[in-house]
C-alpha cells in the first residue's frame, strides 16, 4: 500500500472524532472511564517497567480489582503507550481516531486490488465510519471491541488466503491475527470463531473438501496456544472473578429486531439488513459467474451474521460453548456493516445503490450525533456526563467505578460506587495495635506494625488469591472481612507488613511455555517453507 491511500484514509477517519469536538467526552457512557483510566494506570505501569501489570488501583474508588490480570491486553497497551505521548485531553479522541484508521486499512487490504482507486476509498471508509464501529466507539466507547472490528477485515483476508492458497503459510498468518484478536476483546474473538466457522463450513461442503475445515480449526488451535501466556491465567483466574456490570442492564437479549433502539429507535438498521441479506443472496445466486474466492467469502460471511442476529438462531447459537461471552448479538453487525459495501461497490454498478448504502451510512453517523447531543443537553443529567476533561480527572483522582467490575466471588465484596463507601482509612487494626503505611506503590503496601498481642490487621484492598502478604521477609495467610477486604494475622511485637499482587508462578510458566514452543515450531515450519521454495 502507497502512502497516497494511506493518509486520504487517515483524513477520512477524522471523521469519527467531529462528534467529540462538537460535544465533547461522554464520561459516563457504558465504559468510557473504564478504558479512559485503564490506559493511564497501563501507561504508568510499562513506565515503571511492568509490561503486563495485574492490579487496578483505582477501582472501586481505591479498594482495587485485579483487572489486568482478566482483561485483554492489547487494547491497554496501545491506550498505555499513547497516555505517554498525548494530554489526557487528547487520549479518547486520538484512540478513536487511530483505531477508525486501521479499521479502514485492513479493509483497503481486505477489498480486491482490481477495482478503481476512487470506489476502493469508499469502501473502505464505509465500515470504519459505520454502525459496527460508531456503536463500539462513540456510543459504548468499548475500544478493546473496537480494535477488534478494526481488526476482523484483516482476520478475513488471512481466511481468504488459507481458501485461496493452502498450505502452512497461510495458516500460521490466520493464526497469528486470530491471536492479535484473543489479546484485544474475547466476545468478539469468539463471535469471529463461530462466523468463520459457519463460512468454513459453507465453503467445504461447496468445494467437496474438508481442506479449509482442517485449516480453519489448526490455525484457530494455534492462536490459542500462541496465546496461552495471557489464556490460562487469565482461564484459572475466572473461578475467582465475578465481572459486575454496573452500567446499562438488559443488552444480553438483543436481537437484529432491537438494534435500532441504539441509534433513536428507528429502523434503519433493520432495513439496511434487508437491503444487504438481498444483495448477498443476489451476489451468491444470480451474480454467481462474477464471483471470486474472495467476494464470496465476504458475501458468505454477510449472510451468517445476519442470520445469526434473528431470534431463532440466537436461541440456538446460545447453546454452544463460550457464546454467553458474546453477550450482545449487535457484535455481529459489524461483519454487515463490512461485507456490504465490498460485495455491492464490487460486483454492482448501479449509481442508485451506492447512493443508498452512503445514505445508510450517513443515517447511522447521524443517528450517532443526535444521540450524542441529545444525552449533553438532557436536563438532570450526571455532572460527569459532558464535562471537561481536568474537571472529571480531578473529581476522580481518588477512584472511580468503571463498567465492568471485577470482584471475588468467594466473598461478599460489592462494587464502590460512590467515594463515601470506602473506608477513610488504608490499614485498621483493633484496640492495642497500630499499623501505619509506610511505603505505597501501585499494588503494593508497605506497613509498619505494631502490637502488645496478636491482632487481625484490615487493608483497605479488595481480597483476592493473587495478594502475597509478608511479615518480616516471611510469607503469611490472609483471608478477608464480611465487606471482602483483605486480612492478615499480625503477631505481638514490632513488624514490617508487606503486601503485593504477583501473578502465579505455575500457571505462568505453563502458560509462557506453551506459547513459546507453538512460536518456535510455527518458525520453524516457515523457514522450512520457505527454504523448500
Amino acid at each position: 500500500m502507497n502512502r497516497q491511500p494511506a493518509i486520504v484514509l487517515a483524513a477520512g477517519a477524522l471523521v469519527a472524532v467531529i462528534p467529540l469536538l462538537l460535544f465533547g467526552y461522554s464520561w459516563k457512557q457504558y465504559d468510557f472511564i473504564f478504558h479512559f483510566t485503564a490506559w493511564q494506570e497501563y501507561g504508568q505501569a510499562m513506565a515503571n517497567g511492568n509490561l503486563l501489570p495485574i492490579w487496578s488501583d483505582l477501582a472501586n474508588f481505591g479498594l482495587g480489582e485485579p483487572r489486568y490480570l482478566f482483561y485483554p491486553p492489547l487494547s491497554m497497551m496501545l491506550g498505555g503507550l499513547l497516555s505517554w505521548l498525548l494530554p489526557p485531553a487528547l487520549l479518547p479522541g486520538a484512540m478513536i481516531w487511530l483505531l477508525t484508521w486501521l479499521c479502514a486499512l485492513t479493509t483497503w487490504r481486505l477489498t480486491p486490488a482490481s477495482l478503481d482507486h476512487r470506489r476502493r476509498l469508499v469502501v473502505a471508509l464505509l465500515p470504519a465510519l459505520g454502525f459496527g464501529m460508531l456503536n463500539s466507539g462513540l456510543v459504548r466507547y468499548a475500544m478493546a471491541e473496537m480494535m477488534a472490528c478494526a481488526l476482523i477485515p484483516l482476520l478475513l483476508s488471512c481466511f481468504i488466503g488459507m481458501r485461496s492458497a493452502p498450505g502452512p503459510l497461510s495458516v500460521i498468518r490466520f493464526a497469528a491475527i486470530a491471536a492479535l484478536m484473543w489479546l484485544t476483546n474475547m466476545p468478539m474473538s469468539i463471535a469471529s470463531a463461530y462466523l468463520l466457522g459457519a463460512v468454513a463450513l459453507y465453503c467445504c461442503l461447496r468445494e467437496g473438501s474438508p481442506k479449509l475445515m482442517l485449516h480453519y480449526l489448526v490455525g484457530y488451535a494455534l492462536s490459542v496456544l500462541a496465546v496461552a501466556w495471557y489464556l490460562i491465567p487469565a482461564m484459572l483466574a475466572e473461578s475467582h472473578i465475578s465481572p459486575s456490570a454496573v452500567g446499562p442492564e438488559g443488552f444480553s437479549s438483543m436481537t437484529l429486531l432491537d438494534i435500532p433502539s441504539l441509534i433513536g429507535r428507528n429502523m434503519v438498521a433493520l432495513v439496511i439488513s434487508a437491503v444487504a441479506l438481498v444483495i448477498f443472496l443476489l451476489a451468491l445466486s444470480l451474480r454467481r459467474r462474477q464471483l471470486d474466492q474472495r467476494l464470496e467469502t465476504v458475501a458468505v460471511a454477510g449472510v451468517v451474521a445476519i442470520a445469526l442476529q434473528l431470534p431463532g438462531m440466537v436461541w440456538l447459537f446460545d447453546k454452544l460453548p463460550m457464546t454467553a461471552m458474546v453477550g450482545f448479538w449487535f457484535r455481529f453487525y459489524f461483519f454487515v456493516s463490512l461485507a456490504l459495501p465490498v460485495v455491492a461497490f464490487c460486483l454492482f454498478r448501479s449509481r442508485w445503490l451506492y447512493a443508498f448504502i452512503g445514505l445508510a451510512y450517513a443515517v447511522f453517523y447521524a443517528g450517532v450525533g443526535l444521540l450524542i447531543l441529545q444525552l449533553s443537553h438532557q436536563e438532570g443529567a450526571d455532572t460527569d456526563l459532558y464535562a471537561p476533561t481536568a474537571e472529571v480527572l480531578q473529581r476522580h483522582a481518588e477512584g472511580f467505578i468503571g463498567y465492568p467490575e471485577y470482584l471475588n466471588s468467594a466473598t461478599d465484596a460489592r462494587v464502590i460506587s460512590q467515594p463515601s463507601q470506602r473506608p477513610d482509612w488504608t490499614v485498621t487494626a483493633p484496640a492495642g495495635c497500630t499499623g501505619e503505611v509506610i511505603g505505597q506503590q501501585r499494588a503494593t503496601l508497605q506497613v509498619a506494625t505494631h502490637g502488645e498481642q496478636a491482632c487481625t490487621h484490615t487493608l483497605a484492598r479488595y481480597a483476592f488469591p493473587w495478594w502475597q502478604l509478608r511479615i518480616d521477609g516471611q510469607p503469611v495467610a490472609h483471608g478477608h472481612d464480611e465487606r471482602g477486604l483483605l486480612t492478615v494475622e499480625v503477631p505481638p511485637g514490632e513488624h514490617r507488613l508487606s503486601a503485593s499482587v504477583e501473578r502465579p508462578l505455575g500457571v505462568t510458566l505453563l502458560g509462557w511455555g506453551i506459547s513459546l514452543v507453538t512460536v518456535l515450531g510455527a518458525g520453524v515450519v516457515l523457514w522450512r517453507t520457505r527454504r523448500t521454495r
